[in-house]
């Protein structure tokens, strides 16, 4: 009754839920950072855990210095719980930022004026995530991305504890996920066959 949509990739039937779910709750949190008080795209900072970011705020940014200030005083005393009571609520992974990676992000971030950038780029990139996972396109690389987006997430203290199953979740939509009601059962096949020829070249007979 489905077609076939089913009966040759039975075996990844089941990340279907998976792949929807996941590129559904990137949506709707990127939904609440496109629009309204809380967007990034306006001009105001919002990587409040880089103090150094915080501390050179001016202008039209220092109010969110401020509010950035007190924000990471209140996270700084969550408590870590599974219920959704917090999913409102970052809460600190690490008691301090790993230095490391403290180095690496003030290399990248070094003024508002990047962090401006990247905060809209990093929305961006949400809203690719999650409309590529709900319509099965280039399933692959979106679960890979989306693993990525919460490590930067979780090293940067930006985690939500309520959402840390999203690791889990995209590394099992890698299975090809995309095939089962998804554009994958259609872009994979003719990229694939595509590619081959022009890596490989066509076959054709040769006659002396």
């Amino acid at each position: 009754m489905f077609h076939g949509y089913i009966s040759r990739q039975g075996n990844v039937l089941w990340s279907l839920p998976a792949r929807l779910f996941l590129g559904a709750t990137w949506l709707v949190d990127v939904s609440q950072k496109i629009s309204g008080k809380g967007s990034w795209f306006a001009n105001k900072l919002r990587l409040t855990s880089f103090d150094w970011l915080v501390a050179n705020t001016t202008s039209g940014a220092s109010a969110a210095g401020s509010d950035a200030t007190s924000s990471t005083a209140t996270t700084a005393k969550a408590t870590f719980s599974l219920s959704y009571e917090y999913g409102n609520q970052p809460m600190l992974i690490f008691k301090h930022m790993p230095k490391w990676y403290y180095n690496i992000t003030k290399f990248m971030i070094p003024n508002t004026d990047v962090a401006f950038f990247m905060q809209k780029a990093m929305t961006i990139f949400e809203l690719l995530i999650g409309l590529a996972l709900v319509f099965g396109l280039f399933t692959w690389l979106a679960s890979a991305a989306s693993v990525a987006f919460v490590a930067i997430f979780s090293l940067s203290s930006m985690f939500y504890w309520t959402n840390i199953w999203m690791i889990p979740m995209a590394i099992a939509a890698m299975n090809g996920a995309g095939r089962i009601f998804g554009l994958d059962k259609y872009i994979i096949p003719w990229i694939r066959e595509h590619f081959v020829n022009w890596w490989y070249g066509k076959e054709k007979s040769i006659y002396k």
